[in-house]
């Protein structure tokens, strides 16, 4: 499931780094990257864990305006 708001680009549907990226071995990490048009966003963030991470980066993705 898919809790990223679309691309602001192109409003395609986005994904974490690697996940169902059958080309990439899979691993988790905190890019989100939109397949269609190559958006890429990143940030830096002090979290203990992936899932604590992309908590933040989830947060920060859906609330920009």
């Amino acid at each position: 499931m898919n809790d990223l708001k679309p691309c602001p680009f192109c409003g395609a549907e986005v994904q974490w780094c690697g996940d169902g990226w059958e080309e990439w071995a899979p691993h988790a990490c905190d890019h989100i990257h939109c397949r269609n048009c190559n958006m890429h966003f990143e940030c830096e963030e002090d979290a203990d864990t992936i899932e604590e991470l992309r908590a933040i980066m989830l947060k920060k993705w859906n609330t920009r305006t």
